[in-house]
């Protein structure tokens, strides 16, 4: 299994503690052995502690300062195989979203919605219609539409779900729960709102805003938010 998509899918399993089959569980161990200073890494940020609403002292201008260049120096770092193959993943999403997906989003109606549900007992995937993928956890609903350019695509969840956006230039892709709202541009994150008090963010890549009724704060890739 060489697919991100997969890996991260095995990975919001494992860190959610989410039972494996042999042949998952083997691929992954497989991923970690070839990538283990990325896993060790993943794995202390989600042992750590959280930092509490009191600890928080969020200066967005500042945080916005830091997180640019490191964003712009670790591109600089990718491999020219990464590099190709997310050239090629741009241009396969620009094709769908200008031949398929913005047909659908700008043609819909405001009030026209899709809503997702999972009764099973293992994880699903679900495909939205900007091209989207979630994994929704058991017990979890999701409902999404595309409200206008300036709002953009807008979901409701509840219960828990790995998000990998598909990013479309200046419409932005929120999730709005009970507990906190996250807006993000383009980026795979783990959102978990089953229980109030363990309810939380974990960023996979990229950047998101998390906003609570205590604070708002923005973490970016491997940086853990409660």
């Amino acid at each position: 299994m060489n697919n991100k998509e997969d890996i991260d899918q095995l990975l919001a399993r494992y860190f959610a503690g989410e039972p494996l089959s042999l042949v998952q569980q083997k691929e992954l161990d497989t991923w970690i052995a070839a990538h283990r200073q990325e896993f060790e890494q993943i794995h202390k940020l989600m042992q750590a502690p959280v930092r509490t609403a009191e600890e928080i002292h969020f200066d967005a201008d500042k945080a916005w300062a830091k997180i640019e260049p490191r964003l712009e120096n670790r591109t600089r770092a990718v491999t020219f195989e990464r590099k190709m193959t997310f050239f090629l993943s741009v241009a396969a999403s620009l094709l769908v979203l200008l031949g398929i997906g913005a047909f659908y989003l700008f043609r819909a109606p405001a009030e026209e919605g899709l809503y997702y549900a999972n009764a099973d007992r293992t994880v699903k995937q679900i495909v939205l219609p900007d091209s989207s993928e979630v994994i929704l956890y058991p017990e979890a609903t999701l409902s999404y539409y595309f409200s206008d350019k300036e709002k953009g695509r807008m979901t409701t969840l509840k219960g828990k779900a790995f998000f990998q956006v598909k990013k479309m230039h200046g419409i932005p892709f929120r999730v709005k729960t009970d507990f906190l709202d996250v807006e993000v541009l383009g980026t795979s994150f783990l959102v978990d709102v089953a229980q109030k008090e363990k309810a939380g963010v974990f960023v996979k890549t990229g950047k998101v805003r998390v906003e609570s009724a205590e604070h708002e704060v923005v973490i970016q890739a491997n940086e853990k938010q409660n």
